[in-house]
């Protein structure tokens, strides 16, 4: 937690903290959530599990909202996920990756190549 922590330590670190805290109103995403829609490249969106601060079905919204988007969920996971499951986090965006070179090579291959198998 000390490396958390760090950031917001001191006179400068706190007010930077509060600065934080207040941008977390509502109103600041909902300025912005009407263009989910036209964001295009391939989104992966992990939500932990137990997050006890942002309720998970606020990330199956916005998964819904993002069409190029899966949603992952990590189990056993809470809000700092990253503490609490890295492994999880790593392989859901290793196979994310690997997702997206599998259908990009689907899409260069020649059309009669994706549909038979015995050329492939």
């Amino acid at each position: 937690m000390a490396l958390y922590l760090a950031p917001w330590l001191g006179a400068e670190g706190q007010k930077a903290f509060w600065r934080q805290i207040a941008q977390m109103d509502d109103k600041y995403s909902q300025e912005v959530e009407w263009r989910y829609g036209e964001i295009r490249c391939p989104v992966a969106i992990l939500w932990a599990e137990d997050d006890q601060w942002i309720p998970i079905d606020d990330g199956r919204e916005l998964a819904r909202r993002i069409s190029s988007a899966s949603f992952h969920v990590v189990p056993n996971a809470k809000h700092l996920m990253q503490e609490d499951a890295p492994e999880a986090i790593v392989a859901t965006v290793l196979g994310f990756w690997r997702d997206l070179e599998e259908r990009a090579n689907v899409r260069k291959k020649p059309a009669s190549a994706a549909r038979s198998p015995s050329r492939q």
